[in-house]
């Protein structure tokens, strides 16, 4: 298990004198498993977001990065999220429900 020493607090003694535990979220989620995942909704203006109603995950960054890709690997599936060569296509927040 890896662990990291933290300087934040030298009064904690899990701080600067103990260890903590690094979470790598990625492993975490990579062991769920997501049987019920279905598209929700595309929205291209703000008033069209779907109610908050439940916590959502948000995978945002620079075009052509693979966000798509990962979430269809976090997902053990291969195509649920389009993926696309052209740079700059996706234009919208694309929710998806996850049961």
């Amino acid at each position: 298990m890896a662990r990291t020493r933290s300087f934040e607090n030298p009064e904690d003694p899990g701080s600067a004198f103990g260890y903590h535990k690094v979470i790598d979220p990625v492993s975490i989620i990579a062991k769920q498993n997501f049987a019920d995942v279905s598209f929700l909704t595309s929205v291209f203006d703000l008033k069209q977001l779907p109610a908050p109603d439940r916590p959502e995950i948000a995978f945002a960054g620079r075009s052509n990065v693979g966000k798509s890709s990962l979430i269809n690997r976090l997902i053990k599936r291969k195509n649920l999220v389009k993926t696309s060569a052209k740079p700059g296509k996706t234009q919208s927040l694309n929710f998806f429900l996850l049961e």
